[in-house]
């Protein structure tokens, strides 16, 4: 190959490859729509439109939700949000592909001992339950109980 060929080809490989690395980002303005798909379809057509590389497990994240989803010359941002965060997925970009986890299911525990008001003793096999929360326990030998919920802002 010539010299010159080589300089040429170089050249364009310089210029092709920048160009193909950093193609999209949380602005670019996508346009799909979509009526009962699975979210892996979604990622499919986001994949084959505009070079979106996404990564995840089949094993921990639920790919098979059906979504709907009619969105035109919006940014990517916006429509990960609105599809991802909607089903408890989470997305991060890590280099030039998104990768999804299941969001975490935020929680709290609450827990103590059940005492006798009068004695202080501590009281064995007592029921504690939130009806709002439909969740419940008992204390144990030493009159102590631990409740895990998800965290909501309703009050016990």
């Amino acid at each position: 190959m010539k010299p010159l060929a080589r300089k040429l080809l170089l050249g364009m490989l310089l210029l092709y490859c920048p160009l193909q690395s950093w193609a999209w980002n949380w602005r670019t303005r996508v346009t799909i729509s979509v009526k009962q798909q699975p979210l892996s379809e979604v990622c499919r057509r986001l994949e084959k439109a505009y070079g979106i590389s996404f990564s995840y497990s089949r094993d921990i994240v639920r790919m098979s939700q059906l979504v709907d989803v009619d969105v035109k010359n919006q940014p990517l941002k916006k429509l990960m949000e609105a599809v991802f965060d909607e089903n408890g997925v989470e997305y991060e970009r890590i280099g030039e592909q998104i990768v999804l986890t299941p969001k975490k299911k935020e929680q709290r525990t609450i827990s103590g001992y059940i005492e006798d008001a009068i004695t202080g003793e501590k009281l064995i096999g007592v029921t504690i339950y939130s009806p709002q929360l439909h969740v419940g326990t008992v204390t144990n030998q030493y009159g102590f109980y631990s409740l895990t919920t998800k965290k909501t802002r309703s009050r016990w």
